[in-house]
């Protein structure tokens, strides 16, 4: 509870309240209202009393009042020392380095020339073997050291995925997986112009440069193809002889009269792999100085499936030494040796799977034992 202050001059008049009522309870003469017995004071007199004693009150009050504002002023500067004291002894507890007062200015970017990007090759492939052919890389894809035979019209494009749209081939390649690697590629719906004295191949043949005898141990032919769409017909990798004297520069002049008659078939697919890549390998001798040729041949001009796009492409062509080979048979380039039993009741034949479900079954597996 708070105490009750009082100013002098309310004090007084209560006093002097207090003794005239006395007075006139007991009766005694000379008092009346308003003043006090035996007082000789007029009404002015009293009213000069009365002004100074509020004066004299009014004074205290603000004196009080004055003092409470020092007092809560003294508090506040107490709060506000204490509160910078405190803020000081954390900057001391932690204390930042001069160069965190400084802005800190962004990296300069890297210009576009400075940056590099690495593509790395799915097939790795030593380093040192010049008869690989991988076609290349965007926007430098090339047909390496292989040559198209100007004797048909047909001809094999290096290509990449991104132009897969337009030129036709996977989206893909081998060597680095993605649609900026290089591949060769046989758009099998094109048909050519007959010309009097012309030839009569339909079919698309990337040749090899000139190759020494395989030797007794033979060679290995590596490389991966796709086929894809309604045109295609098959893909074949031939061996042409070539005579001892020839060079690189009578080459063009001498198979201008090529009509494949001395070619040999080392290796033929006919199955379409929609788009995906599989591998080919097929393994050989020959004692003579050689060419190998990969040869894509469409379906002929008058079936109607020749209207519509499809493509032959090839990658990551190489030679090898023939261990390298994977010793399997997939039978898509012929029997691999296997020979007939001469002795049982049934012989095995060559097929592949049907793609009209009304025909046969799609798959390797045989249908009848005499179907291999």
């Amino acid at each position: 509870m708070r105490p009750i202050i009082e100013l002098p001059g309310i004090q007084e008049s209560r006093a002097r309240n207090a003794e005239q009522e006395e007075g006139r309870a007991m009766g005694v003469p000379g008092f009346q209202a308003g003043g006090r017995r035996g007082s000789g004071q007029s009404s002015a007199s009293r009213r000069r009393e009365s002004t100074s004693g509020t004066r004299a009150g009014t004074e205290t009050e603000t004196r009080r009042r004055t003092r409470a504002g020092v007092h809560t002023s003294g508090r506040m500067r107490a709060y506000v020392a204490v509160l910078l004291v405190t803020l000081v002894g954390v900057a001391s507890a932690n204390p930042k380095p001069l160069s965190a007062l400084h802005k800190r200015e962004a990296p300069a970017p890297v210009a576009p020339e400075d940056q590099v990007l690495v593509r790395e090759k799915r097939q790795e492939e030593p380093a040192t073997n010049p008869d690989l052919c991988d076609f290349g890389s965007s926007p430098d894809v090339s047909l390496c050291d292989w040559s198209n035979l100007n004797v048909t019209q047909l001809q094999w494009q290096p290509s990449q995925g991104q132009s897969a749209f337009w030129l036709g081939g996977p989206q893909e390649d081998v060597s680095y997986g993605d649609d900026l690697g290089g591949y060769a590629v046989f758009e099998t719906s094109q048909i050519p112009q007959k010309t009097i004295g012309g030839s009569n191949f339909e079919s698309a043949m990337l040749m090899s440069a000139i190759r020494p005898t395989t030797g007794p141990k033979g060679m290995c032919v590596k490389f991966w193809y796709s086929i894809g769409g309604l045109s295609p017909d098959r893909l074949r990798v031939l061996l042409h002889p070539m005579p001892d004297d020839m060079t690189k520069d009578d080459m063009d002049e001498m198979m201008m009269g090529y009509d494949g008659s001395d070619d040999v078939v080392l290796w033929e697919a006919r199955d379409m792999t929609m788009g995906d890549w599989k591998e080919g390998q097929v393994v050989y001798t020959f004692d003579q100085r050689h060419s190998v040729i990969f040869e894509g041949i469409p379906v002929d001009s008058n079936d109607l499936s020749r209207r519509f796009r499809g493509f032959i492409a090839i990658d990551e062509l190489s030679f090898a030494d023939s261990s390298e080979c994977g010793a399997f048979c997939t039978f898509e380039g012929g029997i691999c040796g296997w020979t007939q039993d001469s002795k049982d009741d049934f012989d095995w034949t060559q097929s592949r799977g049907s793609l009209n479900p009304s025909t046969g079954r799609r798959g390797t597996a045989p249908p009848s034992p005499t179907t291999a």
